[in-house]
């Protein structure tokens, strides 16, 4: 599948009208295999959403460029990484390896947090919401599309590799809460906000629930609101 060039706000090379560069390189990729959508199988297959490669290209963003912050200073990288399939015709997000700028900053730096002043030396494009937001608008502009695919609106988001311990330690105790494990199988336990209210508000409120930004919400409503799935 084809694709035209990246929005702006992610500029490869060069700099914006500004005179910003944000350091992002991608590596697009659309032949395939790509192990972790099917690692997702029984649901894809359960909510009708392709499983071919073609459906499934993935991208991936390295911000590994130096990159001009808002008041002109000239960074190094940090080599952050956000990588995700895109699936049209399912109306899905399939995110994968994401190590943002700040959790890299944090990990040079031998940090826990960064103050204020080393907050500074992350690109403006840094947000994993944001990035994927851009990202998907973008690609569901495109025409040239397997077909099947020429739909946009935005219906499933599901994450890979979730290995941070506060969230982990959330999902594990939700679980635990309900009799469940958070390796059940496909359609495992679904938490809703009439039946499970502190289970669920508590999943809501960990960093890769936060993370999907009122720009992909607004997305994901505009199908049936009771079908959504995060």
């Amino acid at each position: 599948m084809a694709h035209g060039p990246l929005p702006k706000l992610i500029v490869v090379q060069g700099v914006d009208e500004n005179g910003i560069s944000y350091g992002w390189v991608d590596d697009y990729e659309t032949e395939g295999p790509f192990p972790f959508v099917k690692d997702f199988s029984a649901a894809f297959t359960a909510l009708n959403i392709p499983l071919e490669d073609e459906h499934n290209p993935e991208i991936q963003l390295k911000q590994d460029e130096p990159f001009a912050t808002c008041n002109g200073k000239v960074e190094d990288p940090t080599e952050a990484i956000y990588t995700a399939n895109y699936n049209r015709a399912g109306k899905t997000i399939l995110s994968t390896l994401n190590y943002s700028p700040a959790h890299e900053r944090r990990k040079e730096l031998g940090v826990s947090s960064l103050s204020p002043e080393q907050a500074q030396t992350l690109p403006q494009a840094k947000q994993w919401s944001d990035i994927i937001w851009i990202l998907w608008t973008h690609i569901s502009a495109e025409t040239d599309v397997p077909a099947g695919a020429e739909t946009s609106d935005l219906k499933y988001i599901f994450k890979h590799h979730v290995i941070t311990d506060s969230t982990l330690a959330i999902m594990n105790a939700c679980s635990s809460n309900v009799d469940h494990d958070i390796d059940d199988k496909w359609p495992g336990y679904t938490f809703t906000p009439e039946t499970e209210p502190e289970e669920f508000f508590a999943l809501l409120g960990t960093p890769h629930d936060k993370a999907i930004s009122p720009e992909l919400t607004k997305w994901l409503y505009k199908n049936d609101a009771d079908s959504q799935l995060l």
